[in-house]
């Protein structure tokens, strides 16, 4: 199971904001996570997996696409 604790991790985080995106907006956001080469041998790293990340987060606030965040602190000024 190698993806068992990448998913468990992010999967059942606790989630404190969801950003809502729309087509060009996941599309760069896919270009950019592909874009490390370094990476690149990371399963989770191809763009048809992260744009699928991004649709089932969607789905979660019945929207196309969203990403969501752990906010661990947030600061105002």
């Amino acid at each position: 199971m190698f993806f068992l604790p990448f998913l468990k991790k992010h999967l059942l985080a606790e989630i404190n904001i969801t950003l809502i995106q729309n087509k060009e907006q996941a599309a760069k956001k896919c270009a950019a996570v592909t874009s490390y080469k370094s990476r690149s041998y990371r399963p989770y790293i191809a763009e048809d997996k992260l744009r699928a990340w991004l649709t089932m987060r969607g789905l979660q606030v019945e929207e196309d696409y969203a990403e969501v965040f752990q906010v661990i602190r947030w600061i105002e000024r």
